[in-house]
């Protein structure tokens, strides 16, 4: 009789072997706002250095707008469409970085707090408008926190404080301001555990959309 490892049993129990149906169900979406130019690059280049060094996983640089989670019986193409429609209501605006925050959250582990200027916060209350709209229930907190991520894992909080001492001593990084001027639609579903064996397909880039241009289309806040 053929044994089975001990690993190939946890992977089997822990949803390994589901369908492609289940898998399709379970699919989880955000919306970014993403830096470009040379701001994207730097903390590009600074979130895949703290990943290599950690053994965490590497991200795109991003603002979540909303984190929309598992959407019932929706597609790529049928949440895209809806995303598309929020885009032109927001109007491009600029995001300006400030110091280092940490929380328990292992998606939220390390990260650079965002001004919570009257047009962040607009387009956050639009974010969670477009939750209920598309969830027809509330989210689970009804507040924007607005923050870019550094890195993702469970550190303990005596290494988060290393690298605050360490690996970002120098850099100014409260100075970095970017505009936003697109929306990205991402699948992430992928768990940091699973990091970097699946992230391939369970954390992607499913389309971006420009915002309106000068006010055209897009709603007061």
């Amino acid at each position: 009789m053929k044994r089975v490892s001990a690993a190939a049993l946890a992977f089997a129990l822990c949803g390994g072997l589901t369908s492609p149906g289940a898998q399709a169900r379970d699919k989880e979406y955000s919306v970014w706002l993403v830096p470009s130019g040379h701001e994207h690059d730097d903390l590009k280049s600074l979130i895949a250095t703290l990943s290599r060094e950690h053994g965490t996983p590497d991200f795109e640089p991003h603002v979540t707008l909303v984190g929309l989670g598992v959407v019932d019986k929706a597609t790529d193409a049928s949440v895209a469409r809806q995303v598309e429609a929020l885009a032109k209501t927001i109007c491009p605006y600029t995001i300006h970085l400030q110091d280092v925050g940490t929380t328990d959250d292992p998606f939220r582990s390390l990260f650079l707090k965002v001004e919570q200027t009257p047009q962040v916060m607009a387009a956050g209350r639009r974010g969670l408008v477009f939750y209920r709209k598309v969830q027809q229930k509330a989210p689970s907190s009804p507040d924007y926190f607005p923050h870019l991520s550094l890195l993702y894992g469970n550190l303990l909080p005596a290494d988060k404080e290393r690298i605050i001492s360490v690996d970002l001593k120098g850099r100014k990084l409260s100075d970095i301001s970017f505009t936003v001027s697109k929306l990205q639609l991402w699948v992430t579903s992928a768990k940091i555990p699973d990091w970097p064996k699946s992230w391939d397909k369970n954390w992607r880039l499913v389309r971006e959309f420009p915002l309106a241009r000068d006010g055209a289309g897009a709603a007061r806040p």
